[in-house]
């Protein structure tokens, strides 16, 4: 699991805030620079550790912020922090859907 805490730590000065459910830490957004506005839960009682800024609404765990800050690609955020693309998957995940389109008649 990625220590999303030194992760987001080498470049944003963060402050812990909570020591509820895991801890949070709070700092200024890397995107939109908001003054404490970034949150990070390392250690959320449920689910993978992550981020969110309350400003921009940027948010994830650390393969997104790899991705968004660094502008890499899923595999190669998944190799810089050692994890397993397949391991990303989760059964509460919802399937996407896809819906046939009708015209509502012969001449629209």
């Amino acid at each position: 699991m990625t220590d999303l805490l030194a992760l987001i730590g080498k470049e944003v000065a963060l402050v812990r805030v909570a020591t509820s459910a895991g801890g949070e830490w709070a700092g200024p957004c890397p995107w939109c620079g908001g003054d404490d506005r970034f949150r990070v839960w390392p250690n959320p009682a449920k689910g993978r550790p992550r981020w969110w800024c309350r400003q921009c609404s940027r948010h994830g765990d650390g393969i997104q912020y790899l991705r968004e800050r660094y502008g890499m690609t899923f595999g190669e955020a998944c190799t810089e922090l050692g994890e397993v693309p397949s391991a990303r998957r989760s059964a509460s995940a919802v399937p996407v859907t896809v819906m046939a389109c009708q015209a509502p008649n012969a001449t629209w």
